[in-house]
């Protein structure tokens, strides 16, 4: 082995390396990407859930029911409620 081989092998080397670590650069930039957009989806999902729950609460709000016909009215609201998040579930 003679030093221009030897130079070239070393070349070879640090070009194998750098390029692997560019590589993982791009992978890790990536997944910060991915990340950032599934929190802003994440906090999308959350604010169309809370306008939906304000909004049941807005048009099937009560007039002058007494105890029991409220707790049954909150009962079936909450019943909406956990279908409505059952059926994002499985949309994720």
């Amino acid at each position: 082995m003679n030093y221009n081989e030897k130079v070239e092998g070393e070349f070879q080397h640090k070009f194998d390396y750098e390029y692997k670590l560019h590589q993982y650069e791009l992978w890790e930039q990536n997944a910060i990407r991915k990340i950032e957009r599934a929190r802003e989806v994440g906090r999308k999902i959350r604010a169309v859930n809370i306008i939906a729950q304000k909004w049941l609460e807005y048009m099937y709000r009560p007039d002058g029911l007494c105890a029991t016909e409220l707790t049954q009215h909150y009962k079936l609201l909450w019943a909406v409620r956990e279908e409505m998040r059952q059926i994002n579930l499985l949309q994720i």
